[in-house]
């Protein structure tokens, strides 16, 4: 199997974008609630359009990631977290708890893209062990 550059750099990118929408959703509330009289609305469009930007990233990431993948379990956990992520975004308006939803998903986005790249440095590391060892034989064999 041969490992993807495209594939590692769509689970670093899944990563940094969940702890950067987590980042966002935690310390955003903080600061509206420090300058509550000088920011204005929460609900503006500028910030409902960088939550669909977080959505955004994660689906692209979260596809590159389980196209290359090969363990059901990162696959799963990878799109069960992106349905939370995105359901805590599209019910945030409506639903003021929703947001817990939205939360639960970033820290399951960040633990599937590690999971996955972890089996990904994992299986890389046992083709390189497998193929020195060939060479080795082959060497042994020419000698």
């Amino acid at each position: 199997m041969k490992i993807s550059l495209v594939s590692l750099k769509s689970d670093w990118l899944g990563i940094l974008g969940s702890m950067a929408c987590l980042v966002h959703c935690l310390a955003l509330p903080a600061l509206f609630y420090f300058f509550q009289f000088t920011l204005g609305n929460h609900d503006s469009l500028e910030s409902h359009l960088l939550d669909y930007c977080f959505a955004l990233i994660a689906t692209v990431a979260v596809g590159f990631a389980i196209r290359k993948s090969t363990s059901v379990l990162v696959r799963r956990v990878l799109m069960v977290s992106l349905l939370f992520f995105i359901g805590g975004i599209l019910l945030e308006a409506r639903q003021p708890n929703a947001i817990f939803l939205l939360h639960i998903g970033s820290l399951g986005l960040i633990t599937g893209h590690a999971l996955n790249i972890r089996q990904t440095h994992t299986i890389a590391s046992h083709q390189k062990r497998k193929l020195t060892k060939i060479q080795r034989n082959a060497n042994n064999a020419a000698a």
